[in-house]
């Protein structure tokens, strides 16, 4: 089964979303992009929607108190 980042995000209880920066890699594209939660939602300031990389597979992740790194 593919673990997704829409799974991650909704699972993962070790960091604090809402407070926290989250930066997302895709390998595949070569794009990482800085982000925050609002409302149980990933938001960016320029790429806004989200909702192809929630279904990609999170191949890794690494945290400090206040930012994730996910490898998609």
């Amino acid at each position: 089964m593919k673990y997704t980042l829409q799974m991650f995000l909704e699972d993962y209880e070790g960091f604090d979303w809402e407070h926290g920066e989250i930066v997302i890699v895709d390998q595949r594209k070569g794009f990482s992009y800085i982000c925050t939660m609002k409302n149980g939602k990933l938001f960016h300031p320029v790429h806004m929607d989200f909702s192809r990389e929630l279904r990609k597979e999170v191949y890794h992740w690494t945290h400090t108190d206040k930012t994730m790194l996910i490898m998609l």
